[in-house]
């Protein structure tokens, strides 16, 4: 059975709605030591023609009926744009990140037009199939599936009922290393999205972030974070440590940042950087992103140098994609011998999803040293997910059997309920065969038992009880230090936790409902 989606919007308010933050917070995915650099390429999905760039500026997204953007001349595709990878020759991948990420809450919408209303409709059901989409390198002559991780969709999910934005995620890094020739054009093709319209407009893209080794770089440390957040009134502070600049000389950093339904027309959306002298943010800006429109429908990397892409809308109706240096002079941001920094993304009108994050900065020598020699295998060929590294000998008596389970205090006011059961409502459940069921205070995830077990001695030391479970859709070990059934006292005490410098990743994990 057909199921309609109706939403009427006042003409008088543009068809702009207010929501508090929802979605997934951003968590690490990947962290590297080692001398070399990053790049960053991808395109959109979605235009007002199937092969034509789009460059009008002078509307808001919703304003157009989009299709899907087909470049391929591939009868067995339904969409597809490509774009070009350029990084420094002769240097090796070390790894490679394939996103992808849309608004999808139906195949076809619809908006009418009755007396004083804007009315939004399509039908409700669509392909749940997301996470199977096609690539092209620069020496296949034919498409390879691949099918990644979804890391949210917001499908069933009351808080994006009218726009439902999804991302997902796969690791390319051995289809490169393999790849004979890595620079060159790539070709993404059947990401699925919402044609025609939904309130916001439509948006989609893909974006390629490499990873790569060269002897003729300085030490770097490289961080990337997965997530989808609904921004409109609630900023989202994102805090990066984990590494320690150099004690001299003018300190190289760099961000790279993917979001949904940033609106060219539409300004009051904000990126900052975390001044550590005046502990205030300062606002980021290039001469393609202004200052209060910094997320405004466009690609930019570097923001002087335009990537070959197909097309090449100046226009990206609501998909951003933006490498950045930040502005260091003097080291006046990010100081010397620095361990931690925070990027603060806003908005006062404008609503956008941002769902890929990636910090790089210069380290100093004898840190990166240090990182190197703290492992068993090299940092430069093994991602890291964990704090400061205290002992590569643990045992496992280290682990608690019973992490502590916190108890419900009937203090709790009802507006603190509403605001909690929102959170779980929006959460995306877990299954974990032999855990009981409840809700579980997550304060690290990792690849490697030696990192996990050399963060829950830290935590040991700090006096938690941690214990971890294994996630069966990523087999990747995750440390909590709480759980209950009851889901009150454990957001409670994130919130409470969360003050605590190493615990700003804390989230609270639903697992077996």
């Amino acid at each position: 059975m057909k199921h309609l989606i109706c939403l009427k919007i006042a003409i008088l308010f543009c068809g702009n709605l207010i929501f508090s933050q929802v979605g997934l917070e951003f968590h690490p995915n990947k962290q590297f030591y080692l001398k070399g650099n990053s790049a960053l390429t991808g395109n959109t999905i979605l235009g007002v023609d199937a092969q034509n760039p789009y460059h009008d500026t002078t509307e808001i997204n919703d304003s157009f009926s989009l299709i899907y953007i087909d470049i391929d001349q591939d009868s067995t595709t339904f969409s597809s744009s490509s774009a070009d990878l350029l990084f420094e020759k002769n240097s090796k991948i070390a790894y490679a990140a394939f996103y992808w990420s849309a608004t999808y809450p139906f195949e076809f919408g619809e908006k009418k037009k009755s007396n004083h209303e804007i009315i939004y409709q399509g039908d409700s059901n669509r392909d749940q199939n997301i996470n199977s989409v096609l690539l092209k390198t620069p020496t296949s002559n034919t498409y390879l599936p691949i099918t990644g991780e979804i890391i949210f969709d917001s499908y069933e999910q009351d808080s994006f009922k009218y726009n439902t934005p999804y991302v997902c995620y796969a690791d390319v890094t051995k289809l490169l290393q393999e790849t004979s020739q890595v620079n060159g054009t790539y070709t993404v093709a059947n990401i699925k999205a919402t044609q025609g319209y939904i309130s916001g407009g439509s948006s989609g893209g893909w974006l390629l972030y490499v990873i790569y080794k060269s002897e003729t770089e300085t030490p770097k440390y490289f961080t990337t974070y997965n997530g989808l957040i609904g921004l409109e009134s609630d900023p989202a502070t994102i805090y990066f440590n984990n590494f320690k600049t150099p004690s001299e000389g003018n300190i190289k950093t760099s961000l790279s940042i993917a979001t949904l339904e940033g609106d060219r027309r539409i300004t009051s959306d904000y990126c900052a950087i975390l001044d550590s002298d005046s502990n205030n943010f300062i606002n980021l800006k290039s001469n393609d992103r202004e200052e209060n429109n910094f997320f405004n429908s466009s690609i930019t990397i570097y923001s002087e140098t335009d990537i070959s892409r197909n097309p090449n809308s100046t226009n990206t109706l609501g998909f951003d994609l933006v490498k950045k240096d930040i502005p260091n002079e003097n080291n006046a941001i990010l100081k010397p011998n620095s361990t931690e920094t925070a990027i603060q993304l806003s908005t006062k009108v404008d609503r956008y999803y941002p769902f890929f994050i990636a910090f790089e900065t210069e380290i100093s020598t004898d840190y990166y040293l240090s990182k190197k020699n703290n492992f068993i295998a090299s940092t430069e060929n093994t991602p890291i997910n964990t704090f400061d590294t205290v002992s590569s000998n643990i045992s496992e008596n280290t682990i608690s059997e019973t992490p502590e389970t916190l108890t419900y205090s009937t203090d709790i006011s009802e507006a603190k309920k509403l605001e909690i059961d929102k959170k779980i409502n929006a959460s995306t459940p877990v299954t974990v065969p032999n855990l009981e069921k409840g809700y579980y205070l997550v304060t690290n995830v990792f690849k490697n038992k030696i990192h996990t077990t050399n963060w829950i001695t830290f935590l040991n030391e700090k006096g938690y009880r941690p214990n971890y479970y294994i996630n069966p859709e990523n087999n990747w070990y995750y440390v909590y230090i709480q759980s209950n059934s009851n889901p009150y006292p454990i957001f409670i005490e994130k919130e409470k936790l969360s003050q605590e410098e190493y615990f700003k990743g804390l989230w609270v994990a639903k697992i077996n409902y």
